[in-house]
Parts: structure tokens; sequence; C-alpha cells
């Protein structure tokens, strides 16, 4: 088989790989803890859907400050923070020292086992940004719903930007294999330089 020939295959091969690759990423690897621990998703699923979405000493919610020097979830979410709100008073360049939160009266609950009461924050509570230059501060970064907001859109455009290089290189791969022709063999090309007169071209 000829190197040309080689190539052509293997070109082949690998634009039908990569639509399965594409579905196997979509439909099971982006929702693995593996692949979750290495983005980071699970450590914003825990801060913003439990920690800061839910109260989880079975108490009423009340204005409190989280602490971030050492907490790499809440240096995650400032990362998340930093990419997607439009707050002109949050500081991109530093990291943070606390997250504020706010309390909001007639917050809803849930009853879960023992009969412990756990009192869920609302998604419109402000979420406040302190930094350690000013811990009297704070800069008003958005509410618990944009923090929601901007950690699905965080996984639906990686998802779409990984499936978009996917579907890129099978467009590519397949383009490489129809360009590639089989070249001809060597004997042939002897062989068709041998046996041409001018009357016509004999070839064995």
């Amino acid at each position: 088989m000829s190197k040309r020939k080689s190539l052509k295959i293997i070109f082949g091969v690998l634009a039908i790989l990569a639509p399965v690759l594409m579905a196997g990423f979509n439909y099971h690897i982006e929702s693995t803890p593996e692949y979750e621990s290495f983005r980071g998703y699970d450590l914003l699923n825990d801060i913003i859907f439990t920690r800061l979405g839910a109260e989880g000493f079975y108490r009423q919610p009340q204005d409190e400050v989280r602490h971030c020097s050492t907490d790499p979830a809440c240096r995650k979410l400032n990362n998340l923070i930093k990419k997607y709100s439009d707050q002109n008073c949050i500081d991109r360049e530093r990291d943070l020292f606390a997250i504020k939160l706010f309390k909001v009266e007639n917050a809803p609950n849930v009853t879960l086992h023992k009969d412990n009461p756990v009192y869920l924050r609302l998604d419109s509570e402000p979420i406040a940004l302190i930094y350690p230059e000013d811990p009297t501060a704070f800069c008003y970064a958005g509410t618990l719903g944009d923090l929601k907001d901007w950690y699905y859109y965080s996984r639906t455009s990686h998802k779409i930007t990984v499936s978009s290089g996917f579907i890129i290189a099978a467009f590519i791969f397949g383009l490489i294999s129809i360009i590639i022709k089989p070249s001809k063999s060597k004997k042939r090309k002897i062989l068709q330089g041998c046996y041409r007169n001018t009357d016509k071209m004999i070839i064995i």
C-alpha cells in the first residue's frame, strides 16, 4: 500500500471518528465527576447551589460574610464573576477577601430529615464582593440568580466550543482525505514511457 493511500485512509478514519468523539464528550465525558473536577465545576456547583443557595446550618438567612482567602471554590467563583459581571467596581486584577450575602425577608424553606427546615436564599438576593484593601467597603456584583446563570452559561459555552472544535476537525480531516490522490505505481509509469510511440500509448 502506497504512502498516499495510507494517509488517505487515516484522514478518512479521523473524519469519521471526530463526530463520534464529540457525541461521547457531550453525552458522557462532560458530566463525569473527573471532568467536572478538572474544569472546577464541582467547586462552583458546591458554592453557588449549596453554600450560598441553601443554609446548611438550619437557620434563617442573614447578612453574612464568607471569607475567600483560603477557599479554592471562592476563588473559582471570583473568576466566574470577573468574566461575566459588567459591574465597574469589580477589580479584575485582585483576589477576593470575602463575599457578602444580604438578608432577604420571607425566604422559602424546605424540610429534610428529622424535620429540620433548610432556608433557601432567593435568586434575587444581592451578592457583594469585599477586597483586602478595604474590608469595610463592598462592590455589588449581581444576584444569586446571576451566579447561577453565569455558571450554566459557562458550561454551555465550553461545550459549544469543544463541539465546534470536533466539527472543524472532522471537516478538515475529510477535506484532506478527498484531496489526497493515490499515486500511480512506479512500474506503470516506466511502462508508459517505454511503449509510447507517435500513434498511441501501449500500457501493459
